[in-house]
């Protein structure tokens, strides 16, 4: 299931990766600062080439480290009671959470990348060269989202499970 979300968020990348190609005009935003505001233009071709090149490399990671999780050495993982999950019974569900993690947390972020494609192309089209207002609520929910997991990875996924009537 995480591995198909995954490869759902990555084809809707290149999706928009594609259709900015083909609306985006020669002259496009491509770096901003703090404000919103336009500090660098490029070229329509390095523009995408720069947003395909961003997603490819987001994405071949992810990918690679989640095929790594099963060959991957257990002494280079540091996880919340290392004790219990590195043990032999339990280290192929701690497999299984790992890859679920790290392709969850892969599919978010080539979604954020999603979400700069389509700031720059209304901020290219829009005529002003300024990042709309929903990039800064979906920048601010990612990284929000982002600390959360992180937390729920510290205090709850990786906890001992209790035995029955426990």
């Amino acid at each position: 299931m995480h591995g198909k979300v995954f490869a759902g968020s990555v084809v809707l990348h290149a999706a928009a990766v594609v259709a900015a190609a083909l609306v985006l005009p020669e002259r496009v935003p491509t770096r901003f600062g703090g404000g919103g505001g336009a500090d660098e233009w490029s070229s329509r071709a390095e523009a995408v080439a720069s947003s395909a090149l961003a997603g490819t490399l987001v994405a071949g990671l992810f990918a690679g480290l989640a095929a790594w999780v099963p060959r991957l050495p257990l002494e280079v993982v540091n996880v919340p009671n290392a004790a219990f999950w590195k043990s032999p019974e339990h280290e192929g569900e701690l497999r299984r959470r790992l890859r679920e993690d790290l392709l969850g947390i892969g599919t978010t972020t080539v979604l954020l990348l999603t979400a700069v494609q389509g700031a720059l192309v209304q901020a290219a089209l829009s005529g002003t060269g300024r990042l709309p207002w929903w990039f800064f609520a979906v920048l601010g929910a990612w990284l929000a989202g982002v600390l959360g997991w992180v937390l729920s990875l510290a205090l709850t996924r990786y906890r001992v499970p209790r035995g029955p009537g426990g």
